[in-house]
């Protein structure tokens, strides 16, 4: 069977600073070809932007997990927790944002096609909200 070619993008959502801890507790692209970019909105304040992107579907893993690992032993890769990142995320985000990232992909350019969008909002009490949606192409 074909591996899964996927490219993942995002959109440039703003967070507070304390999205800086998020990241230190969580592996972005551990063993993938994705990358988290963390950059600064402006000079007067300590809102941040963050981007995820590229050329795989996106992993994440708790650092405390995190170790070298075989690329081709998958089965010793410790459990992918990507939506409890996106909550995490979720909870730094300022109020109105919202954080969506997309994955779309298939069995080296065959037919069918899938995709994938988690959009994180933020709740009025503080917490998160991560929506899962995934299209399938079905062949008729």
């Amino acid at each position: 069977m074909a591996n899964l070619v996927a490219r993942t993008a995002s959109n440039a959502a703003l967070f507070d600073s304390g999205v800086e801890e998020v990241l230190e507790r969580f592996v972005v692209s551990f063993g993938s070809e994705i990358h988290l970019s963390v950059e600064q909105a402006g000079y007067n304040t300590d809102a941040r932007f963050v981007r995820l992107w590229g050329y795989d579907t996106p992993e994440v893993w708790h650092a405390s997990d995190a170790r070298d690992y075989d690329n081709d032993v998958l089965e010793d890769y410790p459990d992918d927790v990507f939506e409890e990142f996106l909550e995490e995320l979720g909870r730094h985000l300022l109020p109105g944002g919202t954080f969506i990232v997309q994955c779309v992909g298939g069995e080296k350019c065959r037919f069918p096609l899938v995709a994938y969008q988690w959009e994180v909002t933020k709740n009025i009490g503080g917490g998160a909200n991560v929506k899962f949606t995934a299209f399938d192409c079905k062949m008729a």
